[in-house]
């Protein structure tokens, strides 16, 4: 389990200077909010694990061919991304 996500710390440093800051001076609302923020990360997270744990079994059944339709998802982001 990740106990540290970069990409939470990014959103929550980027949402507090953006949204919060700039809005709400007081301690209470700054607690409220990290609170929100700690909610919306923990739910994040566990969908993203139940998700994860649904798809497991489809995609070890299937294995071969989602394989090659990620394969080949990956070689036409790469060939969009040189030819625009």
């Amino acid at each position: 389990m990740q106990f540290i996500n970069p990409k939470g710390i990014l959103y929550s440093i980027a949402v507090v200077a953006t949204y919060i800051l700039p809005y709400y001076t007081t301690y209470f609302s700054f607690f409220v909010f990290a609170l929100i923020l700690g909610f919306v990360g923990f739910l994040s997270t566990f969908s993203w694990s139940l998700f994860g744990s649904l798809f497991q079994s489809f995609i070890s059944k299937h294995r071969k061919p989602f394989n090659i339709i990620m394969a080949l998802l990956l070689v036409y982001c790469a060939a969009s991304i040189i030819y625009p």
